[in-house]
């Protein structure tokens, strides 16, 4: 049962559909201030960017936003499983940049991206440097260096996250069904709207009435299950733009490896890390301000308000 006031996430100003090279279809909505500093907004394994809306809605007041879904995930078509793979996730992130250029046009653009996408966007910033004007990567979960202490912890975790995955329920009567498993006390501190927000666009209705996962639990098994590169830790300060990694709290009780690896790379690497004090993975959910906050921050410290 839905205790609270649902939040609707209003429609974009404008919508493109962009055909990626293998036929896999990811859709962009445009909102905000056309002219102003661009964010493109990207979200994590099996979730939906819309589902993120309480974060990044009020940034519209200020700035020309374009978010999107990555392959097989919230608006987006189903296409394969073959494809639903890094290199392609890599590849994405490239044609979402070119399209939102051809779509939208040309403008001073940071990519704002969480966990899965953040992953994909420092790849691609790496592969393709000067693309974006700065990168801002929410808890993105990368492997430490192979000689790092916390291997021993990212890998057991990304296996135990597979094995969860794959055995997700796949089919619902309704979304309140998927809404009440997210009310459960590994995500306690989600604001009240988010686990029915969440349900809600990370399910597609079925012609026979009820409601599957818009990204299967094969697909998101297999994502949580592959290999990471290490030598990304190091790469990711050689993108040649301004990079900020807001990250979660590695004290909190359900944090993961992601929030410690992020410390390791303040430490080691001098990479820009803020820590948002008792918040996990789901940051964005948690303290959507605070999240907010510091993304405007950091656009605003490297002049590209």
């Amino acid at each position: 049962m839905t205790l609270h006031q649902p939040f609707t996430v209003p429609p974009p100003s404008a919508r493109a559909d962009l055909t990626m090279k293998d036929g896999a279809v990811i859709r962009l909505r445009r909102y905000g201030k056309p002219g102003a500093t661009r964010i493109v907004l990207g979200h994590g394994n099996g979730l939906a960017i819309n589902a993120y809306a309480p974060f990044w809605l009020p940034l519209a007041e200020i700035y020309d936003l374009v978010v999107f879904d990555m392959r097989n995930h919230g608006e987006n078509p189903l296409h394969t499983q073959e494809g639903h793979v890094w290199e392609n996730f890599f590849s994405d992130i490239e044609e979402v940049f070119q399209g939102i250029r051809a779509q939208f046009g040309e403008a001073r653009t940071v990519a704002a991206m969480h966990s899965l996408s953040s992953i994909s966007t420092l790849e691609h910033a790496w592969r393709n440097r000067g693309r974006w004007d700065a990168v801002c990567v929410f808890d993105p979960p990368m492997s430490p260096p192979a000689d790092h202490p916390l291997i021993a912890t990212q890998a057991p975790d990304s296996q135990k996250l597979s094995t969860r995955a794959a055995r997700r329920q796949a089919v619902f009567d309704s979304p309140d069904q998927l809404a009440e498993q997210y009310r459960r006390p590994a995500f306690g501190l989600w604001r009240p709207e988010q686990a029915d927000l969440l349900a809600r666009h990370t399910l597609r209705r079925m012609p026979d009435g009820r409601w599957t996962l818009c990204c299967p639990p094969a697909f998101e098994s297999f994502v949580f299950g592959s290999p990471k590169d290490p030598t990304l830790f190091h790469r990711m300060t050689q993108i040649g733009v301004p990079l900020r990694i807001i990250a979660g709290d590695p004290a909190s009780a359900y944090a993961s490896p992601a929030a410690a690896v992020a410390k390791a790379a303040h430490d080691l690497l001098g990479v820009d890390v803020v820590k948002i004090p008792g918040t996990t993975h789901f940051l964005q959910f948690e303290e959507p301000e605070a999240c907010r906050d510091r993304l405007v921050e950091f656009i605003r410290m490297h002049g590209l308000d």
